[in-house]
């Protein structure tokens, strides 16, 4: 917890969802957690369409058009329960839902972008 000597968090980089060698984004953590589920290492293709191994319970089908999301929350164990939730959800309903969660609960959403991604950042 707290962060080390001299700085002012853990230094923590978020892989791209689609490149492995490079890295999405950088975030620094101070008495916070981070929690991601994605795609990136368990899915499928058929017919040029990527498949989750993140199954939506109302559909019985997997998730589609989210390629993972990072969770900031005040526990690791939190944010563990909340990335899979909030894949499910979206970003819209997690934008909605974040009101019942730890203060400083946030969400980053990698979307698909054709060949790229875009990060779309909820609080």
């Amino acid at each position: 917890m707290g962060a080390p000597l001299g700085s002012n968090g853990w230094p923590v980089d978020i892989q791209d969802p689609l490149d492995p060698k490079k890295m999405a984004r950088k975030v620094s953590l101070r008495d916070r957690a981070l929690s991601i589920s994605g795609s990136s290492e368990k899915f499928f293709e058929a017919g040029g369409v990527r498949y989750s191994h993140i199954m939506d319970p109302r559909t019985l089908k997997p998730v589609q058009g989210i390629l993972s999301v990072a969770v900031l929350t005040t526990t690791g164990t939190i944010g563990d329960a909340l990335d899979n939730v909030f894949f499910v959800q979206g970003v819209d309903q997690t934008r909605a839902s974040l009101a019942k969660h730890p203060v400083g609960t946030e969400a980053m959403f990698f979307m698909p972008n054709g060949d790229k991604w875009t990060m779309v950042s909820v609080k």
